[in-house]
């Protein structure tokens, strides 16, 4: 899907809103250029608490490569770590999100995508074990 097709689709799963955590795009004032969402998600099979998901992430094209994603994305971090999240996973490319410190856990599984493209890092403790389960806001398809 084209990068601006994420962002039509992020609009399109307003109505859960209030279940994200949006970050603004640091140091842009009175336009809006990008997004990134954090979302708590579930791990089954375990009793791990405060794991979250990052995505969808967007950029306005007009504004892409000039670091306004990267930034996203670590203030996104940054904030929910300082708010007690244990870790983040996410479904992406692992050669752009691998410099945040996401790799692929073979145990940490989202069913149906390739496990190479489903990353977490653990900002305290370990990794989990599990099914990794998102919000229904997240699921595909309209």
């Amino acid at each position: 899907m084209p990068r601006s097709g994420r962002c039509r689709a992020a609009g399109r799963r307003r109505p859960f809103a209030s279940r994200w955590s949006p970050q603004p795009a640091p140091g842009i004032v009175g336009h809006v250029v990008g997004h990134v969402a954090l979302s708590p998600v579930v791990i089954a099979g375990t009793t791990t608490a405060a794991w979250y998901g990052l995505g969808p992430l967007c950029v306005r094209p007009d504004r892409q490569r000039g670091g306004i994603g990267p930034a996203l994305v670590g203030a996104g971090l940054d904030g929910i770590a300082r708010a007690g999240a244990r870790g983040c996973v996410l479904l992406g490319d692992p050669g752009f999100y691998g410099r945040f410190g996401f790799a692929a856990h073979p145990a940490l599984v989202l069913p149906g995508v390739p496990a190479s493209f489903f990353q977490a890092p653990a900002f305290h403790g370990s990794v989990p074990q599990g099914t990794v389960r998102f919000h229904p806001a997240f699921a595909a398809g309209d």
